[in-house]
């Protein structure tokens, strides 16, 4: 069993109050984080709420993108993830602040959002009850199997979460279905599997000096109600459900559909295929969860990596990095003058602490990890640098700076000694940034994606090509 929410015509809000939770108009202590494992059915729906008003201690739910706001006493920050739920999909999803700097969102382990929240936060005035599926009068649509909240006892991670729910397609959700802590590990633990009639238990040790059970209820703008014209969530039979170890979930989100392979390519990457990415698995030096290139003259090739704790992999038709240091991920090719393409985007707010400064490039001439060329745009200019060990030698381009929130082709060609990069202008067309010339690893023939960042940023890419 689990709680299905707004269910019926879905037009009666009704959700679980769990009473007064967080104390009103004064400054919350430290940084939090609250985890959900649940299906989404429709368009629009909040997970969790601190009540109903235009700031809260924390509203947070799944509409076209994981969404939500958060109050400081004054005025509400608003946050959006970049993943786009389908109906009938189980996942795991998490909103956590550090504390200090930023709100991080998290899809299946994987950073999705991280929007700049100094603080402090507060509980609105006249607020401070916990909803769970909704607030009180905007319902969740779909499924919720388990809560778990921490409230200022241990740091939000700014990087992937360690041991969550999320799971590959291949596999089945059920072996990664986590089960429950010891009750001192959080403040709030509801496990919606276990119908209890109208309650639902608080198994944690409890916040602010006590337990907070829960009343499955109906509500609308704040008016309580038992009867029939505002009904509550409801106990249901879900065979998709995550913690059934005997079946296979519906697979409602497939693997995206792969473009042709552009004409004269001879190794391609759409990375259309299904997420091969446990936040918590590790990849060894010389292999990535990236796996092989798809098409292209030269057949598949293997992608390898230089870091075995911070794996690449591939996300939602994407590649990913998750982790917040240098890193690279490349195939060998069969020349050494090549014309390397790849789409990334460079997100505002998404880089390090400084904002979209994150370096987001591409590798060229690649030896191994220690030896490479790579282009990457960082505060308005161009870079090529050369990967030498520890420490290389760095050339300026031209100043450019790459649109936020905007995806865009980044092109580097190699001939010779003559290294050559452009940007994709729309329609097919290309802008010449400029060129430089460089020796290094002249004889190298592999190529891939770079990433270096002080610190933890939401990087993609996508339709990697080499001719």
């Amino acid at each position: 069993m689990v709680l299905k929410f707004n269910d019926g015509a879905g037009t009666t809000p009704g959700s679980v109050n769990h009473g007064s939770f967080w104390t009103q108009s004064v400054n919350l202590v430290g940084a939090f984080l609250w985890e959900f494992w649940c299906r989404w059915d429709a368009s629009s729906g909040y997970l969790i709420s601190e009540g109903y008003g235009g700031g809260h201690a924390i509203l947070y739910g799944l509409t076209t993108h994981p969404t939500g706001n958060i109050w400081n006493g004054s005025a509400a920050t608003s946050f959006v993830g970049d993943y786009t739920p389908q109906a009938g999909e189980w996942l795991y999803t998490a909103v956590a602040w550090d504390g200090a700097a930023f709100i991080y969102l998290y899809v299946n382990g994987v950073p999705v959002g991280k929007t700049a929240f100094a603080g402090p936060r507060q509980a609105n005035t006249n607020q401070g009850g916990l909803y769970i599926g909704g607030s009180d009068h905007s319902t969740y649509t779909g499924c919720i199997a388990q809560v778990r909240g921490w409230e200022g006892a241990i740091p939000a991670r700014s990087g992937p979460i360690a041991y969550k729910g999320c799971y590959r397609p291949e596999r089945q959700f059920g072996q990664h279905f986590p089960m429950l802590l010891p009750r001192g590990r959080c403040q709030f633990l509801a496990h919606y599997t276990d119908p209890g009639g109208v309650i639902v238990a608080d198994l944690s040790n409890g916040y602010n000096g006590s337990t907070h059970p829960g009343r499955v209820m109906g509500s609308r703008l704040g008016e309580e109600g038992t009867g029939v014209s505002y009904p509550g969530p409801t106990w249901v039979e879900d065979p998709t459900a995550p913690f059934r170890t005997d079946l296979e979930p519906a697979r409602v989100r497939t693997a995206p559909t792969a473009p042709a392979t552009p004409v004269g390519a001879k190794i391609f990457d759409s990375f259309s295929r299904p997420d091969n990415m446990l936040a918590w698995s590790t990849a060894t030096a010389a292999t990535s969860k990236l796996g092989s290139t798809e098409t292209g003259s030269l057949g598949p090739q293997a992608w390898q990596n230089n870091l075995a704790t911070q794996p690449w992999g591939v996300f939602d038709g994407r590649a990913v990095f998750n982790g917040t240091t240098f890193a690279m991920a490349w195939v060998l090719g069969d020349s050494a003058d090549m014309d390397v393409q790849v789409t990334r985007r460079i997100a505002a707010g998404l880089g390090d602490a400084n904002g979209a400064t994150a370096e987001m490039g591409v590798a060229v001439r690649v030896q191994d990890a220690n030896s490479s060329l790579v282009c990457f745009a960082q505060n308005g200019v161009v870079y090529l640098r050369s990967i030498n060990g520890a420490v290389g030698t760095q050339t300026v381009i031209t100043n450019w700076t790459p649109p936020n929130n905007t995806w865009q082709t980044l092109r580097v060609t190699t001939a010779g000694t003559t290294v050559t990069v452009y940007v994709d202008s729309g329609a097919g067309g290309w802008t010449l940034l400029g060129s430089v010339t460089s020796s290094l690893f002249q004889t190298a023939v592999g190529a891939g994606l770079y990433h270096n960042s002080g610190g933890f940023g939401l990087v993609r890419w996508d339709d990697f090509t080499v001719y």
